[in-house]
Parts: C-alpha cells; structure tokens; sequence
C-alpha cells in the first residue's frame, strides 16, 4: 500500500493535479511514517508547495525532511531549494545563508554549483555588482570542470558589463566564443554584441556577426532572429529583393517560428514595395487568413486595397 500510495502520486504529480497528489503523498506519511518511502513523499510535499508558489509550505517540508534526514538522499536538494523558496521571495540575505549550507554541508552535491551560481545572482540582483563577481569568480575556482561551468563564465562577462568595464567585457566575450564556439550561450552573447554594433551605428558589423550565428546556430530555433535581423536591416535599406530572399529563407527554414506572423507580413510587404502587387496582395490575404486576430490586420487589409488599386 505504501508504493501505491507513493505511485499514485507520482501519477498525479506528472499530471499536474498537485492537490492530488499533494494528498497522497500526505497519506502515505500519516499511514506509514517509518516506511523508507516516507523521506521521498515528504520532499514531494515539498516540491509540490514550490511549485504552486506556496515557499513557506515549501520550508515547512524541507525543514521536517532536514531536521529528521539531514544526511539523506533527498537532504541535499531540500536544501537547495529551501534557500531557493526565499530566493524567489527576494529575501536575498536569507536565501544566500541557506544556500552556502549546500555548499558546506554537500560539497559534491551536484546542486552545490547551483547554490554558488544562486548566491552570485542574488547579489546580481541587488545590483551589488562587486560582490556578485567575486561570487562567481569563486565558482571558477571551486568548480573548474563543472559541466555548466560555461554559465559562470557568461554571468561573469555581464556582470563586468554592468559595471561599466567595455573593453574587459569585449576582451571577456571573445575568449568565451573562442572556448564555447558552439555553445548556446555563445549565441546569446554574439546577440547582445550585434546589438551593442547597431547601436554604435556599426551595421556591417553586426551583419557579420548575425552571419556568423546562422554558420553556427543554424539547426537552433533561435537562429530565426539572426535572419530576421538581417533582413530588416536589408528592408530599412530599402534593399527589398535581399530583404524578400531572407524573410523566405527564415520561413522555410523555421516554419513554427514564433517570428512567423510578422514575417509574412513583411514578405508581402516586400513585394509590394518592389511592386508586385498581385504577389502583396495574395500575402497579405494570406496573412489575414493565417492570423485573423493579429495587430497588423488593418495594415495588411490598407495595403491589399493600395495593391489592387496600383495594380
């Protein structure tokens, strides 16, 4: 009975119903307090008020669990996620305090680099820049072959940024592309430099490095604004043959990218500068009839009425 009840839950769980399955994790501690299920139950009682948002029902879990296995299966990541629960409540001071016990007290936890990677974000987030980087200087020191050591490294480059540091951030950012070249946060950080060169009114620049993500980051579904990018870049040109081939391209190649609506609209917009007004117009019906609840449906109806007049 025990496992079923522990099942049950967990059946529950996957679902989603938590009050479901909150209750029969409950049961089982209440029928069966000793069973060697007990522990797990009780984590997942845990879990499950962090999940709902519940983070002083969380503590409650997290310190029986503690107080009754402290060196347990489940000690480590009641732990972690007992400092994360005032974390969320923007208690930085407590949670850092609650998250160093991880750190001390399961040192090869694998949730010991999270709580490192936490307490650098929580001084991150108080915008105490100084101590943030030392944090997660700290977590390269301590955690140099850690499999996310790559997450220290980046949140490093943007707290030097916040700082004021450009060229350290520069000199930081390539030597990260450089030792993660086909890392997801690779990605994310030739992004943000594509944004610093088009705000610096360097736009060959950042063509190159949008570029270069495509060469890279083609099979990513995040790819989708290097190309979008670059063809806006092409259409405020006014260079709407490249801007058309790329919106294309970017269609094809991420045919459920969220970027999707605006794209056909600007695909039909294209051809309608270009002049092509029974291809704008077939677009812009298209686009009414894929999106009919979208902002720019006025704007493609004006233009399928400016393309049947031109034509």
């Amino acid at each position: 009975l025990p496992e079923a009840l522990f099942r049950l839950g967990e059946c529950y769980f996957n679902l989603k119903e938590y009050d479901k399955a909150y209750n029969f994790f409950q049961r089982l501690l209440q029928e069966f307090p000793q069973n060697n299920l007990s522990d797990a139950a009780l984590f997942q009682l845990g879990w499950i008020s962090y999940k709902k948002e519940d983070y002083p029902g969380t503590r409650k879990a997290f310190e029986e669990l503690l107080a009754r296995s402290p060196s347990g299966e489940w000690s480590d990541d009641a732990q972690y996620w007992y400092g994360m629960s005032y974390f969320l409540e923007k208690n930085y001071a407590v949670a850092r305090n609650e998250l160093k016990k991880v750190t001390i007290n399961y040192p090869k936890s694998p949730f010991a680099f999270r709580a490192s990677m936490s307490i650098g974000d929580s001084y991150y987030n108080e915008k105490d820049y100084k101590q943030a980087l030392k944090a997660y200087q700290e977590i390269i020191t301590n955690y140099p072959s850690d499999p996310q050591i790559a997450e220290a490294e980046y949140v490093i480059i943007q707290t030097v940024l916040q700082q004021g540091q450009e060229k350290r951030f520069s000199d930081l950012s390539q030597k990260f592309l450089t030792r993660y070249t086909y890392h997801p946060l690779s990605m994310t950080l030739m992004f943000q430099i594509a944004e610093q060169e088009l705000a610096g009114g360097d736009t060959a620049g950042a063509r190159k490095i949008l570029q270069d993500i495509i060469g890279k980051f083609h099979q990513n579904p995040e790819a989708d604004k290097a190309f979008f990018q670059i063809a806006e870049l092409d259409f405020q040109a006014k260079d709407y043959v490249p801007a058309l081939q790329t919106y294309q391209i970017l269609l094809k190649s991420y045919p459920t990218s969220g970027l999707r609506p605006v794209v056909q609209f600007k695909t039909a917009q294209a051809c309608f500068y270009l002049k092509e007004y029974q291809k704008a117009s077939y677009g812009f019906e298209r686009f009414i009839a894929e999106f009919p609840e979208h902002d720019l449906v006025p704007q493609a109806l004006y233009y399928i009425g400016a393309s049947l007049y031109s034509s």
